[in-house]
């Protein structure tokens, strides 16, 4: 059993928001990881290849998703299928490609994500 990491949430909501988007990006790295393991180095019969593919496919997506939010983006279901494609695809050249295409995307923080602030 590994020890359990402690967690503590920022106060601002733009700290919270960055926050939320590096640890989407974390569960997207992750996720690439297994679906590279599930891909290569398992011997899984071709007959259950697409039950492990649409849930990972789908949990990527996800999190991908909440990644883009929390970075003020909106994504189209293209984007998203893109992204997807490209991690699924590729593994980590995948998922630096998302890095550099989320970095570039039109819409920047503040655009489509509206964070009501107190202070």
């Amino acid at each position: 059993m590994t020890e359990q990491e402690d967690i503590s949430f920022p106060e601002s909501p733009m700290e919270m928001a960055s926050w939320v988007r590096d640890r989407s990006m974390k569960v997207v790295k992750d996720l690439a990881g297994v679906i590279n393991v599930v891909k290569h180095d398992l011997e899984i019969p071709d007959d259950l290849q697409p039950s492990l593919h649409f849930p990972l496919s789908a949990a990527l997506a996800n999190a991908i998703k909440l990644a883009a939010f929390s970075s003020g983006h909106h994504i189209t279901t293209d984007e998203l299928s893109s992204f997807v494609g490209a991690i699924y695809e590729r593994g980590a050249d995948g998922f630096d490609e998302l890095v550099v295409r989320l970095s570039s995307l039109e819409e920047p923080l503040g655009g489509s994500l509206h964070i009501d602030s107190d202070e």
